[in-house]
């Protein structure tokens, strides 16, 4: 009964975006029970049913980790090694945007933004500080702001 609980408590925690930075006794629980690549493999299906591109990526290093489906769609699968920026922005160094030194400072490890990427337009991105595979990751989350109001425009029509 306490595993099933475990159990859910952890896919509650991960579809509030919390689960990511569990508390550290949740965390001695489970990944000391080797279930990290569990837990990164259910991350991964669940973010692949959202229609917005997602990815994940070394916060200290910048190299991508995860892409989710609809990322991979818009910017093609990246290669090992990859760094966000030069996958995502075509730019050879960090982009002058990045917000990985500004997470660890915001409330919730969090920041909600606004920005124009060259190829998909005007994005809302929310960014946040995760555990990823038992490391602190950044996770981005860019909504397209012009297919949304696209969608919304045809859905009143």
């Amino acid at each position: 009964m306490e595993a099933h609980f475990d159990i859910l408590i952890r896919q509650w925690d991960f579809v509030s975006f919390s689960s990511c930075r569990t508390s550290t006794a949740r965390k001695d629980t489970y990944h000391d029970r080797g279930e990290r690549d569990m837990d990164t493999k259910n991350i991964r299906q669940v973010l692949d049913q959202i229609d917005e591109v997602i990815y994940i990526s070394d916060l200290e290093t910048h190299e991508m980790l995860y892409l989710n489906r609809y990322g991979v769609s818009q910017f093609g699968g990246f290669k090992p090694g990859a760094k966000c920026y030069e996958h995502l922005q075509g730019a050879s160094a960090p982009c002058d945007f990045c917000t990985n030194k500004l997470l660890p400072h915001c409330q919730g490890q969090r920041h909600t933004w606004v920005r124009q990427h060259p190829s998909v337009g005007d994005v809302l991105l929310h960014d946040s500080i995760i555990d990823y595979g038992g490391r602190p990751c950044r996770m981005g989350l860019a909504i397209s702001v012009e297919r949304y109001v696209a969608e919304v425009t045809a859905a009143k029509q």
